[in-house]
């Protein structure tokens, strides 16, 4: 690993915040079976 990636691996991870869900699982999963719904139908 190069010095410089070095340095940004440790920066990252002092700058690094745990993730937060802003969705609810319902929604996303509503949100992936509409996405499937758009992209099955012909012409897509």
């Amino acid at each position: 690993m190069s010095h410089r990636n070095a340095r940004l691996t440790v920066h990252g991870r002092r700058e690094a915040r745990p993730f937060k869900w802003t969705k609810t699982a319902d929604q996303i999963l509503d949100r992936i079976c509409r996405y499937c719904d758009r992209i099955s139908k012909p012409g897509h």
